[in-house]
């Protein structure tokens, strides 16, 4: 099962910079459902993103949480600790934005309770949900990844 479909819609209630970013990924690290098993990061991706770094090795996959970002910068690998007291913008102040879901190649699927946990995660460095949660249907779907090889589709 995979999850690829739009997640939440937030709303800045101030200008994000990328020591937000850093702090959103520091407060999601840091929840008990999370300490033990995965560490968040900015995504080296363009738009803007989280991916999910697993530290449990029963865990794999690729999972990640995007979004378009107002400017978002160059990512390297040591971007903690680069973007940590950085103030440049990333999001403007009462800004819009859609998330978009994805959770591949055998990595757990997105469920309503995480994405709660994302909500509060966003609320603390000032962005708050705007839109309704996905459909749970959505989030755990058979898709065409072809990470299971007698699944393949082939489409012409």
């Amino acid at each position: 099962m995979d999850t690829y479909t739009n997640g939440l819609q937030f709303k800045c209630n101030r200008e994000i910079t990328k020591n937000d970013i850093v702090t959103l990924c520091e407060l999601l690290s840091a929840r008990p459902e999370f300490v033990d098993t995965v560490e968040f990061k900015p995504e080296p991706i363009g738009g803007g993103g989280f991916i999910y770094i697993f530290k449990d090795p029963s865990l794999r996959g690729y999972k990640s949480v995007r979004f378009h970002a107002d400017k978002w910068h160059w990512v390297r690998e040591n971007v903690m600790t680069e973007w940590s007291g950085n103030h440049e913008l990333v999001l403007k102040d009462k800004r819009k934005f859609g998330t978009f879901l994805k959770a591949f190649q055998g990595a757990p699927v997105f469920t309503i309770e995480e994405l709660k946990i994302w909500e509060k995660c966003f609320a603390q460095i000032g962005v708050t949900r705007v839109g309704r949660y996905p459909a749970k249907k959505y989030l755990s779907e058979k898709k065409f990844t072809n990470h299971e090889p007698e699944e393949q589709v082939i489409l012409m």
